[in-house]
């Protein structure tokens, strides 16, 4: 009686099983014939993925895309950084705009072949430690740095920062006039009435500091030469000055000539490059890249291939398999 409930279980086990097992079966039978139609085909597959390889190339070169493009790089002047930022990015919005195209000096005709406008920072860490440092000193420029990581630093927000900034201009086609687009767009934004008049008033200021601080230091080099002929003349006097003298000292005045030689350089800069809202540094001029291969067809055309001929193999032995089964 024991034996009889375990029989039962083993019957209904095998009753179970052997639809899994016959599946299984069945699918590894497949892959052997699958794998054993491939090997007996091994050169024509073979010979269908090298000229699939071939004409997948071609197409690749055929339909790659070819990039005609300019990029300029500039140094903004006076805080026009995000002047120009605002400039491009409504250029960019108004590609197709004839009157817009007008007043930059543009044909309407050739603004169509303009595809693309963009600029972007030349991200230099060292460009936001100096803005920093001009603004925080000792304790808080270190604090400062701590605050920010690497990724921050290279955020949109620290544009105004950054010393270098590259304008990419993208054309549809190769054209003549190509070159005088951009020449037209950087004129227009270099003869702005708002930012001319403000340089004018930049540089008459610093014109003005200019002189003032050489009329500083000419005095205190005069100063010093009387101090040290007086000197001179006298070596066995000893003159003391105190901090609470009215006379300023030696040290004071080395001091002051320092700080008074960085400002007439930094004049002398801004006298010399801020009579416009930024300066050319590069300009690539017009290129055509080379057509980027992105080797899709390379890859799509031999699988395509070997597909189609495996299917029709399948249809070949499927048609002869039912015609042999009609027949008997």
């Amino acid at each position: 009686m024991s034996q009889t409930p375990q029989k039962d279980d083993e019957i209904y086990l095998k009753q179970l099983f052997s639809p899994i097992k016959s599946l299984f079966n069945a699918v590894l039978s497949a892959l052997v014939a699958i794998i054993q139609f491939f090997i007996k085909r091994v050169i024509l597959f073979g010979s269908l993925i090298i000229l699939g390889a071939i004409v997948g190339f071609f197409l690749d070169k055929q339909f790659g895309d070819v990039e005609i493009t300019q990029k300029v790089v500039i140094q903004p002047q006076n805080e026009t950084a995000l002047y120009v930022y605002n400039f491009f990015e409504n250029l960019s919005s108004r590609l197709g705009d004839e009157q817009y195209a007008r007043q930059l000096g543009i044909q309407p005709t050739w603004s169509e072949n303009i595809k693309k406008v963009e600029i972007t920072p030349i991200v230099a860490i060292e460009d936001v430690f100096d803005k920093l440092h001009n603004n925080y000193q000792d304790n808080g420029f270190l604090y400062t740095i701590q605050d920010y990581s690497v990724n921050e630093l290279a955020d949109d927000k620290f544009i105004p920062f950054y010393k270098y900034h590259q304008i990419q201009i993208t054309f549809n086609e190769v054209k003549e006039y190509n070159g005088l687009i951009t020449k037209k767009i950087l004129d227009h934004l270099l003869n702005n009435n708002h930012f001319s008049k403000e340089t004018q008033l930049e540089v008459q200021q610093a014109e003005e500091e200019l002189v003032s601080n050489k009329a500083s230091l000419n005095f205190i080099d005069n100063y010093l030469n009387k101090i040290n002929s007086e000197s001179s003349q006298n070596k066995e006097k000893t003159v003391v000055i105190t901090d609470d003298s009215d006379t300023p000292t030696i040290a004071g005045l080395l001091k002051q000539k320092t700080a008074l030689l960085n400002a007439i350089a930094k004049n002398q800069q801004k006298i010399r490059l801020t009579n416009k809202p930024f300066n050319v540094v590069d300009n690539t001029g017009v290129v055509t890249l080379d057509k980027k291969v992105y080797k899709k067809w390379v890859v799509l055309v031999p699988v395509g291939l070997c597909i189609v001929v495996s299917l029709c193999y399948l249809f070949f032995f499927s048609y002869k398999k039912m015609e042999h089964r009609l027949n008997n």
